[in-house]
């Protein structure tokens, strides 16, 4: 097997490459095999004697196919170099080449005909100039003399073709010109392919040659010059002669022709048949059935010669193809991808399949590009900004195709705004929302990867895009199901996912916390239908009571509230400011109380927007701004009163002062911020992959939060998210994350430590991305210390050897005086300390904060873990309860009368609309707001009671 080589300093412009023919071990021309089937085919075609060559209606036109860049003017210039090296090749002395000719360069006045005869004339015309010289060449001047009449021959006819002669009526002024000279017109025209047939066998005479070759390149570009041609083809190019060679697309060609065919009809047939008659199919399948016939006749199905792309290729395994920078330093093509995936943090093989595919599958013109713009510059472990300016421009017609403006890609601002724009007007984003190459739209595809591409390009240097990304694109995608996207038969004031995002909530510029705010109010607003809803946790939102200060109740039946617990705990200036960043106020548009909600979301979104404000240097207001409680209007979807519900109000709490003794958050966030890995690349499937792993976590979670504290499920949230991230960034940089549990963690930290435990044992050197998330000060500050935990978190000085446990066992063996007693006392207090260092360093290997400082080092600064934030969030009670997930109904009958009274009060239900309804619509309405209706007389009898 030859190998291929694509030498990409050689390789950006159409030439001709060399071939296994060339007697080298290497060939430079990708399609070196169908070349091979090429030259067979023209070899079989040359005729051999006077008898083959006389032979008409051939119809053996040679169609090499492909698609756009895929090297047909490279292997038509491949075959043209070949067959003229004469000198090399035998078959060089039997024929003769003409230059290639490409219709769309021919004027609008020209014929593709006379272009070619136009060539051979000028053949013959410098053979013969050049045989005068030759004073031995007895037979020049017969030559000369048939070949004029051959040609005058040909030339009588030629008026007659379709662009090239006037109205055969002009310039007839009497019968006898008539009969002598326009007859004979008529009969050349007849005759035009005999004569032209006759043309060649002179031509070909003095040129001491057995056939012509002919090659067109590019006739299906313009459909009107390809028409032309392929008439031409049919009509006159039909003898052994001539060896016709034509490139394109099969699927253009078809085109082509149906246009022509389809022209042929009429507009007044069309008109009155096919559409007042409603027969437009069967028209539609004569012209499928002329066009079938009509490509098989010209272009015969033996003669097609398909160009495979480099993925067919790489299929088959038949050749190898090899990428040199020069011509020294050479990879094979998939190990060069590869290389390139991998600068963008594409790692796992699994997943580095797709792309792989999509990129061998594109044209070789367009894969020239993209390897020349990243393999040539491939000494850089990153993307660089320019490389990806390049790449957009590579698939700029395919931007435009997908109405994304490439100068606003350029800019590398607001992407995820853009992808998800994208991604919402093509209705994919539960599909697509990893960016990956995988649907059958090459255009949608290329447009994909240049999305992915310049995101990981973004990500490399501004880890606010990540936390961007988790929120705007990965938990909204995870919300389709939840919501739904809009359909036409829904009600005006149904939730759905089409809604949200047109309420210009997630593809405005706000804050990212102020974005999953109004999100977290929309989802409550739809939860609000249901029964029981403020005690139902879903989608990441955990229902809290509202504050002890504005609750109409004594101080001990509030002692569980947020506000009382921060004031009981003597909670510092940062405890407080910390407690208050992951929570928001839905604010209910039909009644004046709203709901508190906690979410990791918030926290999330927190995190994002303080690595903007490290940027800015401003981290100090940042956390400040973050803390703020804001109100967001819920949309109320019983009654559809949302005009206002975009609107959010701010509550601005009171904090202690701050002491020089309080924790330096904004330092801490600072040092973690200031150690993001920028040389080391997050793939966007990365982060999709760990925001959906992490969504169906939370719902393991709520569906058994029971009674269970606010620090206990919050806990078990953040839990879940590091073990997300933990889990994914090893299937993708590691080759043992078969070894982890990638069950959900629930509310139990075993999965998470023994997957650490494990990673710890391995080399993580490459697991710089989760290294980095789990170190976050803003994540760990919410966990929960291990009860043997003290301050001092490093494991090195618990150990045996602890000085105080030596000097006490000394004293102990001093105020003994039995010798026996003193070897017992010895013994015990050996195994003693013995028992105690083992169990000291099993609680060590068991710790979970220890566990994610030694992984996390050198990133982790330990004070962090000072805070008491768990111990406060651990004594405020949720809204959910055993019954969170059950619909308690209240049933219509006269023992609950008064019940169902305040519930239609509550939702401004009149008993005139209830009498209008069916009883199955009854049944719904009712049961919406919590009440069960069996029968119809139940409304009656409430009516004649409360009418």
């Amino acid at each position: 097997m030859i190998p291929i080589n694509i030498i990409l300093e050689n390789s950006t412009h159409a030439q001709n490459y060399s071939t296994n023919s060339d007697k080298q071990n290497y060939s430079t021309l990708i399609h070196n095999k169908e070349f091979d089937k090429v030259i067979q085919i023209i070899k079989d075609s040359i005729p051999i004697d006077q008898a083959s060559a006389a032979n008409k209606n051939l119809h053996n036109t040679i169609t090499i196919l492909g698609s756009r860049g895929s090297g047909k003017t490279s292997f038509l210039l491949s075959i043209k170099f070949y067959l003229e090296s004469s000198e090399r090749y035998s078959i060089g002395k039997d024929i003769q080449v003409l230059n290639i000719i490409d219709p769309t360069l021919i004027e609008e006045k020209g014929h593709v005909f006379l272009n070619v005869i136009s060539r051979i004339t000028d053949l013959i015309e410098k053979k013969l100039d050049q045989d005068e010289c030759n004073i031995s060449n007895e037979n020049l001047f017969a030559s000369r003399k048939t070949w004029r009449q051959a040609l005058n021959k040909l030339a009588a006819g030629l008026p007659s073709i379709d662009g090239i002669g006037n109205n055969s009526n002009e310039g007839w002024q009497d019968p006898e010109f008539v009969m002598e000279n326009g007859l004979k017109a008529v009969d050349s025209s007849l005759k035009l392919g005999d004569n032209f047939n006759f043309f060649l066998k002179e031509a070909l005479k003095i040129l001491n040659k057995k056939a012509f070759i002919l090659m067109f390149d590019d006739i299906d570009v313009d459909s009107r010059k390809g028409w032309a041609v392929l008439e031409t083809i049919r009509k006159y190019f039909t003898g052994a002669q001539l060896i016709t060679i034509i490139s394109g697309d099969l699927k253009l060609y078809s085109s082509v022709v149906r246009q022509k065919k389809w022209q042929n009809f009429g507009n007044e047939i069309l008109k009155y048949e096919a559409e007042g008659l409603n027969k437009i199919s069967v028209f539609n399948d004569v012209v499928t059935q002329l066009e079938s016939q009509y490509l098989q006749k010209i272009l015969q199905p033996k003669f097609r010669i398909h160009l495979p792309t480099i993925y067919d290729i790489c299929q088959k395994r038949d050749r190898s193809i090899f990428i040199y920078k020069n011509e020294n330093e050479g990879i094979l093509i998939d190990q060069a991808y590869g290389n390139i995936l991998g600068l963008l943090g594409i790692k796992n093989e699994y997943q580095a399949s797709a792309y792989l595919n999509f990129l061998l599958a594109l044209p070789i013109r367009t894969q020239i590009q993209i390897l020349s713009i990243f393999y040539l510059d491939q000494d850089n472990r990153t993307v660089s900004n320019e490389q990806i300016l390049l790449l957009i421009d590579v698939f700029i017609s395919d931007l435009y195709d997908k109405e994304i403006d490439p100068e606003s890609l350029k800019l590398n601002s607001n992407l995820n705004r853009i992808v998800l724009q994208f991604l919402l007007k093509e209705q994919r984003l539960e599909e697509l929302y990893q960016l990956q190459p995988i649907t059958t739209d090459s255009s949608l595809n290329s447009v994909l990867l240049s999305l992915n591409f310049s995101l990981t390009n973004k990500i490399q240097n501004d880890p606010f895009v990540i936390f961007d990304y988790f929120i705007r694109i990965g938990y909204i995608r995870n919300l389709v199901p939840i919501l739904g996207y809009s359909n036409e038969n829904r009600a005006v004031f149904d939730p759905s996912f089409k809604e949200l995002c047109e309420k210009d909530i997630i593809l405005s510029d706000r804050v990212l916390k102020d974005i999953i705010g109004k999100v977290t109010a929309y989802i409550r607003g739809y939860t609000d239908k249901n029964p029981n809803s403020e005690n139902i946790s879903i989608a990441g939102t955990i229902p809290i009571f509202g504050m002890a200060d504005k609750a109409k109740r004594n101080r001990q039946a509030t002692s569980d509230r947020i506000d009382s617990v921060l004031k009981a705990e003597n909670a510092t200036f940062i405890e407080k400011l910390l407690v208050y960043i992951p929570l928001s106020s839905n604010q209910y548009t039909y009644k004046q109380t709203s709901l508190l909600t906690y979410s990791p979301y918030l926290l999330f979104g927190a995190i994002g927007e303080l690595c903007r404000k490290f940027d800015l240097e401003d981290l100090k207001n940042g956390f400040s701004e973050l803390s703020q409680l804001r109100a967001y209007m819920m949309p109320d979807f019983k009654r559809g009163n949302n005009e206002d519900y975009d609107i959010s109000e701010e509550t601005n709490f009171e904090f202690p002062e701050r002491t020089d003794t309080d924790t330096k958050i904004e330092e801490l966030f600072e040092k973690w911020a200031r150690n993001y890995p920028k040389n080391n690349s997050v793939s966007v499937h990365l982060l999709g992959k760990i925001v959906t792993r992490y969504f169906y976590a939370l719902s393991n979670i709520e569906n058994k939060m029971n009674k269970k504290s606010l620090g206990e499920i919050f806990h078990a949230q953040l839990i879940a998210f590091m073990n997300a991230v933990l889990i994914e960034d090893c299937r993708e940089n590691s080759n043992f994350a078969s070894e982890l549990n990638i069950n959900n963690t629930n509310y139990s930290n075993k999965i998470f430590i023994n997957n650490l435990k494990t990673i710890l044992k391995k080399d993580f050197s490459e697991l710089t991305f989760s290294k980095w998330i789990l170190s976050c000060p803003l994540l760990l500050v919410y966990l929960k210390n291990d009860d043997n935990q003290s301050s001092n978190y490093n494991t090195s000085e618990n150990t045996l050897n602890n000085e105080d446990t030596k000097q006490q066992g000394t004293e102990i063996i001093k105020e003994s005086s039995n010798s026996d007693d003193n070897q017992n006392i010895t013994s015990n207090l050996s195994d003693s300390t013995i028992l105690e260092g083992k169990k000291q360093e099993k609680n060590n290997e068991n710790n979970l904060t220890s566990l994610i400082v030694k992984y996390c080092t050198p990133f982790t600064d330990e004070s962090i873990f000072k805070l008491k934030i768990y111990n406060i969030l651990h004594k405020i009670k949720t809204r959910t309860n055993e019954e969170s997930s059950k619909i308690n109904l209240v049933k219509f009958d006269r023992n609950n009368y008064e019940e169902v009274s305040k519930i239609l009060q509550e939702n401004n239900i009149s008993l005139d609309s209830l009498k209008t309804l069916s009883l199955k619509d009854l049944k719904k309405q009712l049961k919406e707001v919590g009440i069960e209706i069996t029968t119809r007389s139940s409304l009656n009898a409430y009516s004649n009671k409360y009418k």
